[in-house]
């Protein structure tokens, strides 16, 4: 129930696709998931857990980093996750993740499923060690489909209005 909570606040992806990203379909030799095109920072596009719609809110706050080492940081409202992943590049991908560090659920894993295809992941998964998915349909595990986040790309922070009527109030202050 812990890893559940955990992944379920936290996560919340969706990506910017750049340009190479559309070129590239995300298999390597033998049509099989290249590894090396999981690397980088992805945003939460959409999300089902056990047949219900992820939270939009929760999914646009956060981000699921993926380095080449095997390790990956899933950051949103509920706090920073760092986990370890080992990849099995059959068909379908499976995918198999164990939180390492975090705010809880320090130890538990999850197997799950993955694909890519046109710079979207697509990631199904059993949360609290549940039986790895067979399908991706968000039915009886979490569904979580991502885009690659554009390099260079800033977060949208509103710019501070420096207009003359634009005063301190200290009445609201």
């Amino acid at each position: 129930m812990r890893f559940v909570t955990a992944v379920g606040l936290v996560a919340a992806l969706g990506w910017g696709v750049t340009a190479d990203d559309k070129k590239d379909d995300g298999k390597g030799k033998g049509g099989k998931l290249d590894p090396a095109a999981l690397v980088g920072t992805w945003e939460f596009v959409s999300g089902i857990k056990n047949g219900e719609k992820a939270d939009p809110d929760g999914l646009k706050a956060s981000s699921f980093t993926v380095n080449k080492d095997g390790t990956a940081v899933l950051g949103g409202p509920a706090g920073e996750f760092k986990l370890k992943y080992k990849l099995d590049a059959a068909d379908p991908a499976k995918i198999d993740f164990e939180i390492t560090d975090g705010p809880v659920a320090v130890g538990e894993k999850a197997p799950g499923i993955i694909k890519l295809d046109k710079g979207m992941v697509t990631l199904a998964y059993a949360p609290m060690g549940g039986d790895r998915p067979t399908k991706f349909d968000g039915e009886k595990s979490y569904l979580f489909v991502l885009k690659k986040k554009e390099a260079g790309k800033k977060e949208d922070k509103k710019p501070a209005d420096k207009s003359p009527e634009a005063k301190p109030d200290p009445a609201r202050d």
